[in-house]
């Protein structure tokens, strides 16, 4: 997120058409997407780090969102001066076994329980989706680390069958921003 960013509430129908775009989330009979206030806390994690690098670009984006007194994360169009404007969904969480579950966002999650933020806005999905590409953590077993490691070592048990190709549709890498959560993008 460079300085002069400006960031605009995004409608939540072109958010949700955006998230559609992920195959796993497409079919509007079998899953439902909602946005969702919750307690950051709430959540669980898939991935087990969080890089450092990653966590200094989300402060960025939590004090536009404060400054801009949105709240946090709902969905937004971001702008720069020097690039076009972009759409940032929420985090998304699936529902799997009655546990909300990360699978893109853990950078800006992991911030907000750092900060002590009380809520943030979520993409929420359940009904008919596959099963998970790794096993769901607790925030303990979570690690900061400067690197960038294979996708492979940032899961627990993990089964690159079940990824979901998040940043092939949701692409964020471009955004100054992060592409985080589970697996769903190479920063997990």
């Amino acid at each position: 997120m460079t300085v002069g960013s400006i960031l605009r509430p995004a409608a939540w129908a072109e958010v949700e058409s955006k998230i559609r775009t992920v195959p796993e989330y497409a079919d509007l009979g079998s899953v439902v997407v909602r946005p969702e206030r919750v307690a950051p806390n709430w959540l669980r994690p898939l991935c087990r780090y969080v890089r450092t690098r990653r966590l200094a670009e989300i402060q960025k984006l939590v004090a536009a969102f404060d400054r801009q007194t949105i709240p946090l994360f709902e969905g937004v169009r971001i702008g720069r001066p020097e690039s076009e404007e972009f759409l940032l969904p929420p985090p998304i969480v699936e529902i799997h076994r009655n546990q909300p579950v990360i699978i893109d966002g853990l950078h800006r999650v992991f911030e907000c329980l750092k900060s002590g933020r009380p809520e943030v806005v979520v993409a929420l999905l359940h009904g008919s989706l596959p099963d998970l590409p790794a096993d769901v953590l607790v925030w303990s077993d979570v690690e900061l680390t400067g690197k960038k490691l294979p996708r492979g070592e940032k899961f627990q048990n993990f089964n690159p069958a079940n990824f979901r190709s998040i940043k092939h549709f949701i692409d964020q890498s471009d955004y100054g921003t992060e592409t985080t959560g589970s697996p769903s993008a190479d920063n997990h």
